[in-house]
């Protein structure tokens, strides 16, 4: 459930990061930058999760997920056509903060 919503802007976010390839190389290229956006979230998340408690960096990931999901979905439009690079670090905030807490 947690990657649903990473799911939906997937399409926009490939769109956006066009390195000039296509097909499959594309498409490998593309995932591989998704993946290494995500990472850095996981180990946040375990370096800070004896030290926060689990439950305050569940509540943490969660509260981040809200607000950059929220921020995304209000300003789609605007964010696609006017800041695409703003899109891809809200886009890449919330695969941090799945990662980090949920």
């Amino acid at each position: 459930i947690v990657f649903y919503a990473n799911g939906l802007f997937n399409a926009d976010v490939t769109s956006i990061i066009d390195l000039g390839y296509e097909g499959l190389e594309a498409t490998s290229l593309t995932t591989v930058i998704i993946v290494l956006i995500m990472l850095p979230g996981y180990f946040v998340g375990v370096a800070l999760i004896n030290r926060l408690g689990r439950k305050n960096v569940q509540i943490v990931g969660y509260a981040n997920m809200i607000l950059w999901f929220g921020i995304c979905g209000l300003g789609y439009e605007w964010l696609r056509a006017e800041a695409p690079v703003l899109f891809l670090t809200i886009y890449g905030l919330t695969f941090f903060f799945s990662n980090f807490g949920p």
